[in-house]
């Protein structure tokens, strides 16, 4: 299981739940859906590009998403280091000052990497 810092806090009469947004290629996304269900089980806002509504301006929606996540979850495989796209959202979460969890889910050399500093949560063997 995998588990968050606690930031969420009581306002008013109501809990802010923290968004969490998950970055991946699309070569990866089963694993990407396996653990939104799986979080979902225990947050209320997990968010990947498979909830843009058909007619939505993806990119910006993205881009959105991105810039007010609270974690932004990072599935690292060697296709996700080379994704352009995927390199723009691990980029803009940090301008941003996100906070980053990057996961393991394929081999990959991440040692020339921008996320190579961070401590990586592997799970290479399946989420």
């Amino acid at each position: 299981m995998i588990f968050l810092p606690e930031t969420n806090e009581q306002v008013g009469g109501s809990l802010i739940m923290d968004d969490i947004f998950i970055s991946y290629s699309h070569e990866d996304h089963l694993t990407a859906k396996k653990l939104v269900k799986l979080l979902s089980e225990t947050y209320d806002n997990v968010w990947y590009d498979g909830r843009i509504a058909p007619g939505e301006d993806w990119e910006q929606e993205i881009m959105d998403r991105v810039r007010t996540c609270d974690h932004f979850i990072f599935l690292i495989s060697r296709d996700s280091l080379a994704s352009p796209w995927c390199q723009r959202e691990y980029e803009e979460a940090e301008r941003h000052h996100r906070h980053i969890i990057p996961i393991l889910v394929r081999g990959a050399p991440i040692n020339e990497h921008a996320v190579s500093h961070w401590q990586i949560l592997n799970k290479s063997d399946g989420v």
